[in-house]
């Protein structure tokens, strides 16, 4: 009987957390015009952490180094909060900027 009460603590608490969402996010590369920009499919509960590993591995040809992303003019410095933590949902736009290059907020 008390392993029956476990099971329905167990979900209850799961519950109490929204599961993880599929999010489709666009990246601006240096803050170019270009109006295709690259799109990353990637879970709400990832750390922002893994945008910027896969952008700088898919940008390395393009002699992309290191990369600070921008969410509403402001610098995402810790990288190990969720995209859902930073309120950065499907459809939002994060600025890239490499190698150092400066973000001008609009």
């Amino acid at each position: 009987a008390s392993g029956a009460g476990v099971a329905v603590t167990a979900s209850e608490g799961a519950s109490a957390a929204a599961p993880p969402e599929n999010i489709s996010i666009k990246t601006n590369r240096n803050r170019n015009n270009n109006p295709r920009q690259k799109t990353w499919n990637l879970l709400d509960t990832d750390p922002i952490s893994q945008l910027k590993t896969d952008y700088v591995k898919l940008y390395k040809s393009k002699k992309c180094r290191t990369v600070k992303l921008y969410f509403e003019n402001a610098l995402v410095v810790d990288t190990t909060m969720t995209f859902r933590e930073l309120g950065i949902g499907d459809g939002d736009m994060i600025y890239a900027m490499e190698n150092s290059k400066v973000y001008k907020p609009i």
